[in-house]
């Protein structure tokens, strides 16, 4: 049972990924918004894709701060703003 909670909310670091690609910083509710705004696009066939299982800012924010790939560079009150780190 857990493995496929795990499971689908691995999908989603992919897409947190090719978000962040451009490198701009972000916070965890700018990703969520983003993906959300991207689960209600349709897709190549005409479809709507459902919200469903779109992690919370709290899940997003659990990702980037576990993850080495990204960078925190400020706190701002309660928001946290993330960056992926250069590759050297």
């Amino acid at each position: 049972m857990w493995f496929n909670i795990l499971k689908k909310t691995q999908r989603w670091h992919k897409y947190i990924d090719d978000i962040m690609l451009d490198k701009t910083t972000r916070t965890a509710r700018e990703i969520h918004g983003m993906l959300f705004d991207f689960m209600h696009s349709a897709d190549n066939d005409g479809r709507k894709r459902t919200g469903r299982g779109v992690p919370d800012t709290n899940q997003i924010g659990a990702y980037l701060s576990s993850n080495p790939k990204y960078v925190k560079l400020e706190r701002s009150q309660d928001k946290n703003k993330w960056r992926m780190a250069d590759v050297v």
